[in-house]
Formats: C-alpha cells, structure tokens, sequence
C-alpha cells in the first residue's frame, strides 16, 4: 500500500504529498483524514499549534498517521510527550 503524505498533490513515484503555505491546524486534522495520511513531516510550531486546539476539535477528526518526521527545530520535551500521547490514544 504506497503511503500518503498529509497533503495532496502527487510526485514522481506516485505518492500522494504536499505542502500548504500557511499552516491551519485543523486544516492539517481534517487533510489527514480526508487523504487517509499514514506520514507526515512537522516542525515543532506545528506541534504547538495542534496542541493549542480544543479537545473537541482535535477529537472529532479520524487519525490515520503512522509515522511522523519533526524537523528544522529542537522539540521541548514536554510538547514531544503531549504529541506522544495524543497521537498514541487515537
């Protein structure tokens, strides 16, 4: 099964991916859903910006990723654990 990029456009292999230019986080939730996202590659800003949504908001959206990349920044431990732990219960 190839695998499925959070956003949508295509590349050389066939995979799905993309990219926004303005990051909306639920705008990235409600991406992972649609395209079935199993990866993704984050920065820590993003993380913050997920974890700053309500529980609401974050809970109604179906999470498919299987792996995630955090990159171009050093991640605070404590945001790390809280993606941990939001993403592993869902």
């Amino acid at each position: 099964m190839p695998r499925r990029c959070a956003h949508h456009d295509g590349d050389r292999l066939g995979r799905d991916r993309g990219h926004h230019e303005n990051f909306d986080a639920e705008a990235y939730l409600a991406a992972v859903e649609k395209f079935h996202a199993t990866h993704s590659q984050l920065v820590p800003t993003m993380f913050v910006r997920l974890l700053k949504l309500p529980a609401e908001i974050r809970a109604k959206y179906t999470f498919s990723l299987r792996g995630a990349i955090h990159a171009a920044a050093p991640c605070p431990v404590e945001i790390k654990q809280q993606m941990i732990d939001w993403w592993v219960r869902s």
